[in-house]
């Protein structure tokens, strides 16, 4: 959607300014309306690609019958007649080409549970682009209870460089 609005933008302003259009635009219009949509389209591609960019993306599902593919596409699947009871927790990082040097890789995962539980695991990559799924299913989901809040750190070298924090996370305090 953005770049739609960008590049109409661009055409626009091109077209003024080439003079296709010049015959029927008003003289007010190319005077001020053109270097204005020039200035937005810059602003535009200011804002929306030269932010930083978020190398992390993490986020939490329950299993169901819906997390199968047999589901959608109808076909016999003797999974979906006794559906786990459970949980994923989903991470997925992709480090731009231009930030990539083949440095070490880790996500550092700490997982809450509903009964105050904690599953702590680093996990060690050497691509730029992954996923990595945790899963609890079946007994352990009914003896935690589920996720309550999570905190995922991407570690580049030793180096916190983006976090995914749950927005219910807080530190535990210990007596």
């Amino acid at each position: 959607m953005i770049w739609q609005t960008v590049r109409i933008l661009r055409k626009l302003t091109y077209l003024i300014e080439s003079r296709q259009l010049a015959k029927n635009v008003n003289p007010f219009v190319k005077a001020r309306i053109c270097p204005r949509m020039e200035f937005c389209t810059q602003l535009i591609l200011l804002i929306f690609l030269s932010g930083c960019c978020q190398k992390l993306s993490v986020r939490s599902e329950y299993i169901t019958e819906a997390s199968f593919a047999s589901y959608y596409v109808g076909s016999p699947d003797p999974r979906r007649c006794g559906v786990p009871a459970g949980q994923r927790l989903i991470a997925e990082w992709r480090i731009p080409s231009g930030l990539w040097h083949q440095q070490k890789l880790e996500l550092d995962i700490t997982v809450r549970f509903r009964d105050q539980t904690e599953y702590h695991h680093i996990v060690s990559g050497d691509r730029s682009i992954g996923t990595y799924v945790y899963e609890i299913q079946n007994a352990e989901f009914c003896k935690t209870g589920g996720f309550l809040t999570y905190k995922v750190l991407l570690k580049e070298d030793g180096e916190v460089t983006d976090c995914w924090i749950h927005p219910l996370w807080q530190e535990r305090i210990n007596f």
